[in-house]
């Protein structure tokens, strides 16, 4: 009887944490739409060079990631690694389906799989530091 329960309990914890996952890519998906119009509003206005767009786009990216796998993490009490990475590779898909249909045509596929790994890394770290500070503020000193 108690390993049904407890298996209930493991169930519902995936699930908490699977939906944390896509609740935080949504919020980290809005920030990135936010960010990406702000800065074509500074470049219209500066005519900033090319080359700066990559590289604040990868910035305006790992943000996202950063935001996503942070807000799955924290609200997955047991399972926040696998919700950090999930968060981080699944705000990946979305910002690829999502940015492929403002295109009308997909993407590159190698650089696909490049930000998937990063997403996860990403997501992996950020879960591991939000870890880190939640055993850190459980610690009462005298």
């Amino acid at each position: 009887m108690a390993k049904k329960k407890n298996n209930r309990n493991s169930n519902h914890s995936r699930k908490n944490a699977v939906m944390a996952a896509i609740r935080a890519s949504f919020y980290g998906l809005i920030l990135t739409i936010a960010m990406i119009l702000a800065f074509a509003l500074i470049l219209k206005e500066t005519r900033l060079g090319g080359e700066i767009i990559s590289l604040v786009d990868q910035g305006i990216k790992m943000i996202s990631i950063f935001l996503s796998a942070y807000l799955a993490a924290k609200n997955s009490a047991e399972d926040m690694i696998p919700s950090g990475i999930a968060a981080g590779t699944l705000y990946i898909v979305l910002g690829y389906f999502s940015f492929s249909l403002i295109e009308g045509c997909f993407g590159d596929i190698k650089k696909l799989f490049l930000d998937l790994l990063m997403g996860a890394a990403i997501g992996l770290i950020t879960a591991l530091i939000c870890g880190k500070t939640k055993r850190k503020k459980g610690i009462k000193r005298a």
